[in-house]
């Protein structure tokens, strides 16, 4: 009986330290992958951090130079707006002064005046429509990502 039972304790004993070992070993193996695991995901979120962030520096330049288009395009504006009223005032002038003299050359100078305020006033408004999409369109170029 006695070596029944050193047969089952010698068996116990072998199944308990294979199965430690075998534990252990897959233990190990488990910690080295997911510190690998970790590593990796670490330098992928790194890189996508650098990318974003030089996306955003490439959005921020483009964004910079849109806004000195802008101001460039509000004061091309303004002086066009100013152009246009000194060349307005300088046809109210003619037409006062013409009118001592002329009955017909008022109405003709007035339906010009008329006509030439209004083709005037639709073509700065156009200008500065075609500027703002235009740079509205630079500024998307500029912004993609290359």
């Amino acid at each position: 009986m006695l070596p029944l039972i050193f047969a089952g304790v010698t068996a116990v004993a072998s199944i308990t330290g294979t199965y430690l070992f075998t534990r252990n070993h897959y233990e190990a193996k488990l910690a080295e992958r997911t510190a690998e695991h970790a590593n990796q995901l670490a330098a992928a979120n790194a890189d996508a951090l650098a990318e974003t962030q030089r996306l955003q520096a490439a959005a921020d330049k483009a964004a910079k130079a849109a806004a000195v288009r802008q101001s460039a395009m509000a004061r091309d504006l303004a002086a066009n707006r100013d152009a246009l009223g000194r060349l307005s005032n300088a046809a109210d002038s003619a037409l006062r002064s013409a009118s001592s003299s002329h009955e017909q050359c008022i109405a003709r100078a007035a339906a010009f005046n008329d006509v030439f305020t209004g083709c005037s006033k639709q073509l700065v408004d156009l200008g500065a429509t075609a500027d703002r999409l235009a740079s509205d369109k630079q500024a998307m170029i500029e912004s993609w990502p290359k």
